[in-house]
């Protein structure tokens, strides 16, 4: 069985995060201290709760079909990542930015945020299929008599693992919920709050990373198949385990 080599969990991190949404918004509007403050605050609780979310996750289920005696490999489809839910502290965000800027009005903020964010991960998982992943093992077959198969899956980005729905819209939808109940603090129409622009910075980020960085760099693993192989051919079907990580 091939050993895995431990890697840091593949979420961006929040100094990413955050130079990518100031880049975006432009050194006027992210020069003041107490954004900086916020803004890092907002990141590293972003990447903290994305790491802890693909630590919790796992894949498989596939149908398995292949073939081999000695050596046996087969093609998975159909199989299904799971995981916890996707949710960010707001409170933690206000904790640690080191200083009192929770009101009404930021508390909604950050909650709208909250809400967006955990619908758009949750429909990735439950919309996400597997698709031709491969599995490489051995089969006790013979030419005159069936016996045991067993197959690891080979390591796969998870570009390559399956299709999801991805994160999209975030920006929109986030602003839905603010233009629901308006608030003089971060008004829409407004172009000195800079509400659009932050709104439109933090979702187009997270939308690129996820496509960019998440799922192009982790990578899915560990998932195993065993079954019975045809005398002959080695040929034969069955459900993997569905014990596979992503890392």
């Amino acid at each position: 069985m091939e050993r895995v080599r431990k890697v840091e969990m593949p979420a961006p991190s929040g100094s990413s995060l955050k130079s990518l949404i100031e880049q975006k918004m432009g050194p006027k509007v992210t020069q003041s201290p107490y954004f900086q403050r916020f803004l890092a605050s907002l990141s590293d609780e972003i990447s903290l709760k994305w790491t802890m979310w693909i630590a919790s996750m796992a894949w498989g289920g596939n149908t398995v079909n292949g073939a081999g005696i000695g050596s046996w490999s087969g093609i998975g489809n159909g199989g299904k990542i799971h995981g916890s839910p996707f949710t960010i502290s707001v409170d933690a965000v206000f904790d640690n930015a080191g200083f009192k800027i929770k009101t009404v009005a930021t508390k909604k903020f950050l909650e709208g945020l909250n809400t967006i964010l955990g619908k758009k991960f949750d429909i990735w998982i439950g919309s996400f299929t597997c698709t031709a992943n491969m599995y490489s093992g051995t089969c006790g077959a013979t030419p005159v008599s069936p016996g045991p198969f067993s197959a690891q899956s080979i390591p796969v980005p998870l570009l390559a693992l399956g299709m999801g729905d991805n994160p999209a819209n975030i920006q929109k939808e986030w602003e839905d919920i603010l233009t629901a109940a308006p608030d003089p603090i971060f008004r829409l129409d407004n172009p000195n709050c800079y509400t659009r622009l932050f709104t439109s910075a933090v979702s187009s980020t997270i939308e690129e990373q996820f496509v960019q960085f998440f799922l192009a760099t982790s990578m899915a693993t560990g998932d195993s198949v065993q079954g019975t192989g045809a005398p002959g051919s080695g040929t034969g079907s069955s459900k993997s385990t569905a014990a596979g990580k992503v890392i």
